[in-house]
């Protein structure tokens, strides 16, 4: 390919589309190379879409996505072998399909139907192409070098900037040297996921769940599904199928020499989940890996020519929020406005691309990733708070709600006398001093 189009976009995610959704807007001639054989084909995710972005990407999303369910309960939870303790949220707002902001969906039908809405524009989207290097001239980025379809072959394609969006297994970025030094995918960095869609039938999952047609429950799951380890359980409804799964930091998992689907398989059998999942039958298994870039050295997210968005610039939240789908698309739209700036100036160095940057730091994004480091940092620094703490308080709570022989200030006296002694109030005070930052 001779020819020099405005912009190439590397991968058809969210954040990839909603790019170039964006750059057509504005005039611009984008195309997209997907390596996968479809949009979707390749992208394995939890299940819960946030919209806040798409809705201004795509006004009227809500007439034809392939939405599964508005997520109307959003629960958290914390499990021991035998036991659990849930907090449940509802609102009549997430409960709506027209004023929720999360669905559940599955992503191989969404990023089609994505990828068909930016076509429908004359945004170009080539599928099954593998973009193995970026051009060079002079240092800055004008273009790629995609497989031919012999081996030892290839084919350039060229652009005045490249957008990369390959996701969090990110080798192009680390290619065009946006990493410095080592490469940042390290098993302190990483998260090794797996996931299993089981169908029980759309009645049952509105039985189970207590849901009613159209409404969803998202629940994560602490402790036990994942050994203790850092990480994260989870269950989401769809419309006949339930989505579940878990994830762990991958220097855990190897540390412990433990399959990941052994983990998953004790998790399907905890006396809370079994019931819900019972005589369900499996449609689809899959793994993949999520980015868990620390904001302390993080992905260079542009150069001359070249930016990066979405899981491959690490812009996943791994705290309590779990968000990424909202913040993909936001970085999307931010690297389509730099790049119409970038147009206006006829000038694609980093003089200009660095707004790209400015525009994450000044919003939300930037503050809630540093948000997401102190859970991580928290919980690596002080493991007591992925078993001891929280296993203390759930035995004590089970131990306050059961009836016995003895007076409830007399068990308000034996669990205090117990936390002295298992715990420590000193321990306690130095447990709350770190945890302040994600406190206040």
């Amino acid at each position: 390919m001779e020819d020099i189009v405005d912009v190439i976009v590397i991968g058809a995610g969210l954040s990839g589309i909603s790019c170039a959704i964006e750059l057509k807007k504005a005039g611009l001639e984008v195309i997209v190379l997907e390596r996968g054989d479809f949009p979707g084909s390749k992208n394995s995710f939890g299940g819960i879409l946030f919209t806040t972005m798409l809705k201004d990407i795509v006004p009227d999303f809500r007439k034809d996505a392939p939405l599964e369910r508005a997520v109307a309960y959003k629960d958290l939870c914390y499990m021991t072998d035998c036991s659990s303790a849930a907090l449940q949220l509802y609102s009549d707002r997430w409960a709506s399909g027209d004023t929720s902001d999360s669905f559940t969906v599955y992503r191989a039908r969404f990023d089609r139907w994505f990828a068909e809405k930016a076509a429908e524009m004359g945004v170009d989207i080539y599928e099954g192409i593998v973009v193995q290097d970026l051009i060079r001239e002079n240092g800055a980025v004008k273009g790629v070098r995609v497989r031919g379809e012999k081996s030892g072959e290839f084919e350039e394609f060229r652009a005045n900037a490249v957008v990369i969006a390959e996701g969090s297994n990110s080798l192009l970025t680390e290619r065009a040297g946006l990493r410095e030094g080592k490469s940042l995918m390290v098993p302190k960095n990483r998260v090794s996921a797996v996931k299993e869609i089981i169908e029980i039938g759309e009645e049952e999952v509105e039985k189970r769940f207590g849901l009613e047609p159209g409404k969803g429950r998202a629940v994560s799951y602490f402790g036990y599904p994942n050994a203790y380890m850092v990480g994260v359980g989870f269950l989401y409804t769809n419309k006949s199928t339930v989505s579940i799964g878990l994830g762990v930091l991958i220097d855990d998992l190897a540390s412990r020499k433990e399959p990941i689907y052994d983990l998953l398989e004790r998790f399907k059998a905890h006396p809370v989940i079994r019931p819900l999942l019972k005589d369900g039958e499996v449609r689809e298994y899959s793994t993949h890996m999520i980015a868990e870039d620390s904001q302390k050295q993080p992905v260079r997210v542009f150069d001359d020519g070249v930016m990066v968005v979405g899981d491959a610039a690490g812009f996943v939240n791994m705290s309590f929020h779990m968000e990424a789908t909202n913040l993909a698309m936001l970085s999307g739209i931010y690297a389509a406005k730099t790049i119409k700036k970038a147009v206006e100036r006829k000038d694609y160095s980093k003089n200009t691309l660095y707004l790209y940057k400015e525009m994450l730091e000044e919003s939300f994004l930037k503050s809630d990733l540093c948000e997401s480091d102190h859970y991580m940092e928290l919980f690596m620094s002080e493991r007591n708070f992925l078993k001891r703490y929280p296993e203390f308080g759930l035995r004590s709570m089970i131990d306050f709600f059961t009836p016995q022989n003895i007076s409830k200030k007399q068990i308000k006296k034996q669990i205090f006398r117990n936390m002295r002694k298992e715990i420590g109030l000193f321990n306690i005070a130095k447990a709350m001093f770190k945890a302040r930052r994600i406190i206040l």
